[in-house]
């Protein structure tokens, strides 16, 4: 498999969205790493494209009512957050609103997001 990050995310996605009816809107994608022409990527920054954000947004307060949303970053094997992902992170965080989760695996993806829900 030559994306092994961009298949772990789609089976997560497609599973959150059949389990929980909530997903089906307010869990998303956000394609920063999608690759595009000059232009197309002018335009983006233009319209608020942000480097370093979350691979996926849940805009969905958690059960407890601790946090606001959720953000996921898939990571697969020993991949790392670059450093604007870390600063993201940290921005995202200093809210207090926000929950930051790195996944690598399908059933750590599954356990945050049944105990959020």
């Amino acid at each position: 498999m030559r994306h092994p990050e961009s298949h772990l995310q789609q089976v997560c996605l497609r599973w959150a969205r059949l389990q929980f009816p909530v997903c089906r809107k307010l869990m998303f994608s956000v394609p920063n790493g999608a690759h595009l022409s000059q232009i197309q990527a002018r335009i983006l920054k233009a319209e608020g494209m942000t480097a370093g954000v979350a691979d996926i947004l849940f805009l969905h307060p958690s059960k407890d009512g601790k946090w606001c949303g959720l953000a996921i970053e898939f990571k697969y094997g020993k991949g790392r957050q670059s450093d604007l992902q870390k600063e993201w992170q940290k921005a995202l965080e200093a809210t207090g609103c926000y929950c930051y989760e790195q996944v690598r695996s399908f059933e750590e993806f599954r356990t945050i997001l049944t105990d959020w829900v």
